[in-house]
């Protein structure tokens, strides 16, 4: 995704340095993604007693 929006980025003539915001943007965006998938994992992993391992 990230090519695609660059290219039409400059394809808009926005120029070359445009890239290196939107690489940025969506590096923060995957790490938000990422961030809240694993907060929903642990409120899944925590509410659901049946997937507790009993050691």
């Amino acid at each position: 995704m990230g090519p695609w929006v660059g290219g039409l980025a400059i394809g808009a003539g926005f120029g070359y340095p445009v890239v290196a915001w939107i690489g940025a943007g969506l590096d923060v965006a995957a790490l938000g993604t990422v961030g809240l998938a694993a907060l929903l994992d642990k409120r899944v992993r925590t509410s659901d007693p049946a997937t507790h391992a009993h050691v």
